[in-house]
């Protein structure tokens, strides 16, 4: 809160008071305190709040900003009593703290509280609170009142923004009710209430004061509070800012929507002007109630938009990532290629690679920590340091230890990722791998037997300048090269516990027969019988290489 005298220089004199900075000061039609006087530059000097204290700042305007008769050479700070000089304009800091909207009082003997369901009984609009043989005069009331309120829900109904909704809310406040101020006060995530909304008349400042007893009274209770006289309640007693501008009845209603309650509706006034009464505790309830049904409808929307957003961005995500992965499989005569991905996130961390080479094939298999979008993006930055080592044809050893180091270089030390690349020349079978820190890679022969091939070095972008290992294994016709990423085998069962590398290189041994394709239908068949879901905890990727018997 920070409330300021001006003395102007024409003499008048008048105070300005606001809730919350920056504040603009200048001949700027933007400008949040407008000073049309020549001797101020349009954009002179801003006001900002930092915390509970507030700071005044020079914008290099012409004549300058004095405090205290010093010149302001950047963001200064501020305290009650201090001279502000802007041009031709004093200014003296009045109050300057927080913006004390909530203040520690009890609820007053001038307080009358009722049950928001009461209120609603009461005012026609839940049930009849009159017979047919009720004064005219009482039942033309209720008629008017019934009328009024199915005016103003059709009006909220069409209104499609939170701002435009709420203005209208105080436009049906101030029009029915006629108070000096109104605001909208909704609870923030930390369950704090936020003023998000409110309206002065004339000569009013732009602050309004709660205690938390009545927000405990009229939120948690779900109750609607009419302060007749907040003179006399124990709870403003220090309010001075109320005092000065004698506000002294005040009516606040709690914004419902199926027993939660949003936030709440204030309104308040002088005595001079206006005491509030029951009759007008039972237009706002209702008010209220429509007010936080058309505000939850607009959240969903908001929310359900949101969401559609979403998975349109992680659909084209998606639709971007699978150009990583190269549709068209190398053709070697006397070979089997086949691979697929199945991201745990929609998009994966993971990502192969096949890709022709002389005299064979490269095969690729890589896996950045992680999951999710995250991990996605990391993904294709992986797979662009790749391309350069890999287009030169260069040994597996000697691609890991440049993408290693690209990768330290260029990503934040606690990521890293795991790969396996491979090169297959064709006429011998030979194949010559580098594994970095990836999980080992399985050879199942056509009799049965099978070889693991471990890790020859971390995993890439731990270390700077890491060297790496190269080993090499011989497919012998019927062999199956087998690479996947740790999400095939630390699917989980609703135990907890992992498919695993022995179940993986059973199912390999047991369907060694099977065409490629149909070896991973049998995994996935295998992977979702096990977890006992169809959705995957992780990343699975996995890259098949037989060589085919003559």
């Amino acid at each position: 809160m920070l409330r300021l005298a001006l003395a102007l220089p024409d003499g008048t004199n008048v105070e300005k008071a606001f809730l919350q900075g920056p504040i603009l000061v200048g001949r700027a039609e933007e400008a949040n305190l407008v000073l049309t006087d020549l001797s101020l530059s349009r954009r002179h000097a801003v006001l900002e709040q930092q915390g509970d204290r507030w700071t005044v700042q020079d914008l290099g305007s012409r004549n300058g900003t004095l405090l205290n008769g010093r010149t302001v050479t950047g963001p200064t700070p501020l305290q009650v009593g201090d001279q502000l000089q802007m041009g031709k304009v004093r200014m003296t800091v009045l109050e300057c703290g927080p913006p004390a909207e909530v203040a520690e009082r009890e609820v007053g003997e001038t307080t009358l509280l009722a049950p928001v369901a009461k209120v609603l009984q009461d005012s026609g609009v839940d049930g009849v609170p009159v017979d047919r043989d009720a004064p005219r005069e009482t039942l033309r009331r209720y008629a008017e009142r019934l009328s009024l309120l199915a005016r103003v829900h059709e009006q909220l109904a069409a209104e499609v923004t939170q701002e435009g909704l709420l203005q209208l809310v105080l436009d049906q406040a101030f029009l029915q009710l006629h108070p000096d101020q109104a605001a909208v006060f909704l609870k923030d995530e930390n369950g704090s209430f936020v003023c998000v909304a409110s309206r002065c008349g004339p000569d009013c400042q732009e602050k309004l004061l709660l205690s938390r007893s009545l927000v405990r009274e009229v939120v948690e209770k779900k109750a609607a509070a009419l302060v007749v006289d907040a003179f006399t309640d124990a709870r403003f007693t220090e309010a001075l800012s109320l005092r000065t501008l004698g506000v002294r009845s005040i009516v606040a209603v709690p914004l419902l929507m199926e027993e939660t309650a949003l936030g709440l509706l204030v309104c308040a006034s002088r005595l001079s002007v206006r005491r509030f009464t029951q009759e007008d505790l039972e237009f706002l309830v209702p008010l209220a109630s429509v007010a936080a049904m058309r505000l939850r409808n607009l959240w969903l929307a908001q929310e359900a938009a949101e969401k559609k957003r979403l998975e349109q961005e992680l659909a084209l995500a998606r639709r971007i990532q699978l150009g990583l992965f190269r549709e068209e499989v190398p053709r070697l005569a006397g070979y089997e290629i086949w691979a697929g991905n199945i991201p745990s996130h929609v998009v994966s961390g993971d990502f192969y690679q096949l890709l022709p080479a002389p005299g064979g094939c490269t095969l690729l298999v890589a896996d950045v920590a992680g999951k999710g979008m995250g991990a996605a993006l990391l993904a294709a930055s992986l797979e662009a340091l790749f391309a350069g080592p890999l287009s030169l044809h260069l040994p597996p050893a000697q691609v890991c230890q440049k993408v290693s180091d690209l990768f330290f270089a260029r990503t934040d030390p606690a990521k890293y990722a795991t790969c396996f690349l491979a090169h297959l020349e064709a006429a011998t079978g030979v194949v010559r791998y580098c594994n970095a820190g990836h999980c080992p890679g399985l050879v199942v022969g056509h009799l049965g037997r099978s070889r693991q091939l471990p890790s020859t070095g971390p995993p890439l972008g731990m270390f700077p300048e890491q060297t790496y290992r190269q080993q090499e294994v011989n497919l012998q016709p019927g062999d199956t090269l087998i690479l996947y990423s740790d999400g095939v085998t630390e699917t989980t069962d609703p135990r907890g516990e992992e498919f695993g590398l022995a179940r993986l290189l059973e199912l390999f041994q047991r369907h060694r027969h099977l065409p490629l394709p149909q070896l991973l239908e049998a995994l996935e068949e295998e992977l979702e019988q096990f977890s006992q879901t169809p959705s995957t905890g992780d990343d699975r990727t996995l890259v098949l290489l037989r060589r085919l018997a003559p």
